[in-house]
């Protein structure tokens, strides 16, 4: 009689597992025992990656665009161009004896003192032009007198010698005419020249 139920719950144990079995496989009352063995394996699908969307440029708005400031036009200088000064070449002995002023006569000397300057004037090679020239050089500076004094200097005689000058030409000062002369002589050709010469630098200077 145990024996007999044993048996029997057995049995039973095993129609609960083949129903838990055939609920799991999905069991069907017609269907072939095999095929309710038979797991199924169903197909698995591979998801295609999708690209990812590409992310829109903003586009620049004016306040975020950087303005540069438009360059400040500038003036070009104008260039004056300088005058290149010229050399002024030295004046030849025509020119000199062209710029030289003329007496209203050749020689226009106080007759007492005419024959001495002809005499020492020749002595240098000086022509009656260069004796005319003389004269008037004598009258601006002493008016013909061999004592005049000049009151500012020691400036003394017809050519209105300073007493350094006596001594650069190798004269002692004197009131006596001839002498005088003698020496203007000697200054004018060591300085000048000729007396043409003189008279040139005594209207730029108004000495000689």
């Amino acid at each position: 009689m145990m024996r007999d139920m044993s048996a029997a719950w057995v049995s039973l144990a095993v129609a609960c597992l083949l129903i838990a079995g055939a609920a799991l496989m999905g069991y069907s009352g017609d269907a072939d025992p095999v095929e309710r063995a038979t797991v199924r394996v169903l197909p698995v699908f591979t998801a295609t990656p999708v690209p990812p969307v590409p992310t829109a440029t903003p586009v620049p708005t004016a306040t975020s665009l950087h303005v540069l400031p438009s360059p400040t036009p500038t003036s070009t200088p104008t260039v004056t161009p300088t005058a290149t000064p010229t050399a002024v070449p030295a004046p030849t002995a025509t020119q000199v004896a062209l710029n030289v002023p003329k007496p209203a006569q050749a020689i226009s000397g106080p007759e007492w003192i005419m024959p001495s300057l002809r005499e020492l004037g020749a002595a240098q090679g000086w022509g009656e032009d260069q004796i005319g020239q003389w004269v008037e050089l004598i009258r601006r500076e002493s008016t013909f007198s061999n004592t005049a004094q000049n009151p500012t200097s020691t400036a003394y005689g017809l050519g209105q010698f300073l007493d350094t000058t006596w001594d650069d030409v190798g004269c002692v000062k004197t009131s006596d005419a001839y002498e005088q002369l003698r020496c203007m002589m000697l200054y004018i050709a060591q300085r000048y020249g000729t007396p043409g010469a003189a008279i040139v630098h005594h209207n730029a200077n108004n000495w000689y």
